[in-house]
């Protein structure tokens, strides 16, 4: 099977992992984090990392001339379960 490298000048890679792969029609995005891509830095902000995570995905998909609206499933893993609805409200921005 083929596969393709999918990657942004815009973002920060740290480790030897691709940011995304394109395989046999499919986007696998790997874990993000949030990284502020101007700094390097991690923002801590429970709802600014958020938002950058979800940046961050979408500039990936954008490099594959893909949006949001194409994502089938995502997996977000909390620290705190008493950031449930800060990470909610974001990425109901994010999903309509």
């Amino acid at each position: 099977m083929k596969k393709t490298i999918i990657a942004s000048d815009k973002l920060p890679v740290f480790g030897p992992y691709s940011a995304a792969v394109e395989a046999g029609g499919f986007i696998f995005i790997s874990g993000q984090i949030a990284l502020d891509p101007k700094t390097g830095e991690v923002i801590t902000d429970i709802q600014s990392a958020t938002r950058q995570v979800l940046t961050n995905m979408q500039t990936l998909l954008e490099e594959a001339g893909l949006k949001l609206t194409n994502i089938v499933k995502t997996t977000i893993y909390l620290k705190n379960i008493n950031d449930f609805a800060a990470v909610n409200e974001i990425y109901a921005g994010f999903f309509p």
